[in-house]
């Protein structure tokens, strides 16, 4: 089961929940370049982090990559 879930449209929405860790991790980071590569559809990005209780730093890691890509919407 995954622990995030996106709602794609002109704002996204990623809900993180439970652990990201790095076996979670590998599976987010793809959906998010899949995310962002809809540039002309994603206008802003926001993450929702009250439900998650854990998330390694491969998971922060996917955080970032996120923010580099999109610049300041995220």
């Amino acid at each position: 089961m995954a622990n995030y879930v996106m709602e794609v449209g002109e704002v996204s929405k990623v809900k993180l929940h439970g652990h990201i860790d790095a076996s979670i991790a590998p599976a987010l980071m793809e959906e998010l370049k899949t995310l962002i590569a809809q540039k002309d559809k994603v206008k802003k990005l926001v993450f929702y982090a009250d439900k998650l209780e854990y998330i390694a730093s491969a998971g922060i890691r996917s955080v970032v990559f996120a923010k580099q890509k999109l610049g300041g919407k995220v």
